[in-house]
């Protein structure tokens, strides 16, 4: 077997965007022994990591995915591979989960680091990108602009936060929808033509979000999964949200389920998604010769799991006095917010 690398590109949906759990106690309930938790790492939740479980050990799988993040950290990161002097075509097989439009990336001089800029467009017009709410945290504003969500450091934080101004300026005078729509199509289209010139070995598992692609069906089609790993997330209601209920987020600040109110892929999505990717690439790759190493868990297990952990923590709360009393403080201080 030549393959030795699977390369898994996207956006927090690929790396396992919603997954924060060391910082989140809701997530930490709901999925306690679904997945170790040893690092503060999206991996282990991540449909990258099932597919790893998927494939066993004879090849080994590299998500890099990054929340917020785009289409031109894909390509950036794709090149650094391709063109390495020691690379060859047939030891790599390539997973691209492609963006959606509003996210540029720039080069930041004094972080020596690239950085995101996430944006909306105005639904009045579709053209303008909309006006700022400028008392609002940086992370959440209609243009936000991030290194690492989740891992900046204070000084990084300072940075941006320094920097957004001059970013969002920027933006709003040479950026409008339908130049945004025509820079990505034509971008994709030169990618893609680029690994096909380098006969790689690719797999798109989600669709471009834009509809101006040149001969599309006749060109690249063919490379795409029957069914984008998006489709389950919305028809088959599998993100966080949809595993955890019927637990919701409380509006104050130190909810205990605070982060399960998530619309990313849950757990259950992630496994499906990497099955459906294995299959995939097995009968595209390998003929179907490639052993499933793992089975996987199904939604109901899924379900079921989370549901037995948050009855065995409310019973837990139940049982122990001194633990409930600071659970009754807790929620007597949210309940004057």
């Amino acid at each position: 077997m030549s393959v030795k690398y699977i390369n898994c590109y996207g956006t927090s949906f690929t790396q396992g965007g919603g997954f924060e759990y060391w910082r989140f106690n809701g997530l930490k309930i709901a999925y306690r022994g679904l997945s170790p938790m040893i690092a503060n790492t999206h991996w282990e939740f991540s449909w990258p990591c099932q597919l790893q479980k998927f494939v066993g050990n004879d090849m080994t799988v590299r998500n890099y995915g990054k929340c917020g993040f785009g289409n031109e950290r894909i390509y950036r990161k794709t090149h650094e591979i391709i063109n390495k002097p020691d690379f060859k075509p047939e030891e790599h097989i390539f997973l691209f989960e492609f963006s959606d439009v509003g996210r540029k990336e720039f080069y930041h001089a004094a972080l020596d680091d690239y950085v995101i800029c996430n944006y909306y467009f105005n639904s009045d017009d579709g053209e303008s990108i909309l006006d700022e709410e400028l008392d609002r945290p940086r992370k959440f504003n209609q243009l936000s602009l991030a290194l690492d969500y989740w891992f900046e450091t204070n000084h990084q934080e300072l940075t941006l936060d320094q920097d957004l101004g001059s970013f969002r300026a920027h933006m709003k005078k040479t950026t409008t929808l339908r130049n945004t729509i025509s820079t990505m199509s034509k971008n994709i289209e030169m990618f893609l033509s680029y690994l096909e010139f380098n006969k790689i070995q690719y797999v798109i598992v989600q669709k471009p979000f834009t509809f101006e692609l040149f001969n599309w069906d006749k060109l690249f089609q063919h490379r795409c999964l029957k069914e984008d790993i998006g489709c389950d997330m919305k028809d088959a209601h599998m993100t966080i949200w949809d595993e955890t209920n019927p637990y919701t987020v409380d509006d104050g600040e130190e909810s205990e389920f605070e982060g399960i109110d998530d619309r990313h892929g849950g757990y259950s999505w992630a496994i499906k998604s990497a099955k459906k990717i294995f299959d995939d690439i097995n009968s595209r790759f390998f003929e179907s010769k490639l052993a499933q190493c793992w089975k996987g868990l199904t939604y109901d297990e899924v379900k079921n799991t989370i549901a037995h952990n948050f009855k065995e923590y409310e019973n837990s709360k139940s049982k122990d006095k001194e633990f409930q009393e600071e659970f009754l403080k807790r929620s007597d201080k949210q309940s004057l917010i």
